[in-house]
């Protein structure tokens, strides 16, 4: 099973403290108040760093689906408790109880929240599939340069070895995420 540190092995101590900072939902300005660095480093880090985007990426993603699964949680136990205080009432003869405890509970704003946090994964599972892919164009441009591969067979060969790499890292991703579930 990865662990945290396993994910953000390749990076500085400052930047690891960054990552931990914005995916808890700090600003950048706190985040970087935080990891000693200034903010232009930290924004450098979050448009040029591969691997402090990919483990940004991964952390926040953990967290978001922590939260889904809290949601969840709550969801179900508050239906849960709303369905037997329904149920009480109705087999005592008093709707007016069910009713009202129908009308008071929440459970449309918390289905209605559950929904928005599983749209905000999706939306991050595509931000790791295009950094994924960012860090596939980069390993496979590396190769191929180590290679020596000409500019003409870079063209023949470049983009599915990319296509090729990205699916590998995503399923690596994915199966880590498995893991720690």
């Amino acid at each position: 099973m990865a662990t945290k540190s396993d994910r953000m092995e390749h990076l500085s101590s400052k930047q690891k403290i960054a990552v931990s900072a914005l995916a808890g939902g700090l600003s950048d300005t706190e985040a970087s108040k935080i990891a000693s660095v200034n903010r232009s480093t930290l924004n450098q880090w979050k448009l040029h760093n591969v691997r402090f985007k990919a483990a940004l990426a991964i952390e926040s993603n953990i967290i978001r689906e922590e939260s889904i699964k809290a949601a969840v949680g709550r969801f179900r136990r508050l239906k849960d408790a709303s369905y037997k205080t329904i149920l009480d009432g109705i087999e005592r003869g008093c709707l007016v109880t069910a009713r009202w405890y129908l009308e008071k509970t929440c459970l449309e704003s918390d289905l209605k929240m559950v929904n928005e946090v599983e749209q905000l994964s999706q939306l991050q599972d595509e931000d790791v599939n295009s950094i994924m892919e960012t860090m596939a164009k980069d390993r496979v441009k590396e190769y191929l340069d180590k290679q020596r591969v000409d500019q003409l067979e870079r063209i023949d060969i470049e983009e599915s070895m990319v296509r090729k790499v990205t699916a590998r890292l995503i399923e690596e991703f994915n199966n880590k995420e498995l893991e720690n579930e």
